[in-house]
């Protein structure tokens, strides 16, 4: 069995206080850590606690994400690791993975730190 591996978000209230929603579509839950990972890999991992310092909040005209650093003993397989905080409506989450790619988009920094625990979830293919 595959699986999608997740820093889960402890306190989603705190962080949209610390951090509020540009767009109406509220996601502010995850950080996708890996996708396709297989079970012995990564069951070692579940339940871990740890904190993720955001360190840049970006958005485009579509959607808004925090940049956020991870310990050195938490893998990602994401090019930037982050949180989608929101988006418009019929805008996808996986875009802010394109925005933060591409460069095109407003940025600033700062500094907040993020009560994160380590899931899994089985990945279901799409046929």
């Amino acid at each position: 069995v595959l699986f999608r591996s997740w820093a889960v978000v402890t306190d989603v209230e705190a962080l949209l206080a610390a951090v509020p929603a540009r767009f109406p579509v509220l996601q502010a839950h995850h950080i996708t850590l890996g996708f396709n990972v297989d079970e012995a890999d990564v069951a070692d991992l579940v339940g871990k606690e740890f904190t993720a310092r955001a360190f840049m909040i970006a958005w485009d005209n579509d959607i808004q994400a925090l940049r956020v650093a991870l310990p050195s003993d938490v893998t990602c397989n994401n090019l930037h690791p982050h949180i989608t905080i929101s988006h418009r409506e019929g805008v996808k989450p996986v875009q802010s993975n394109d925005m933060l790619t591409n460069g095109t988009h407003w940025r600033m920094g700062l500094h907040v730190d993020i009560p994160v625990r380590i899931e899994f979830s089985p990945f279901k293919a799409r046929v």
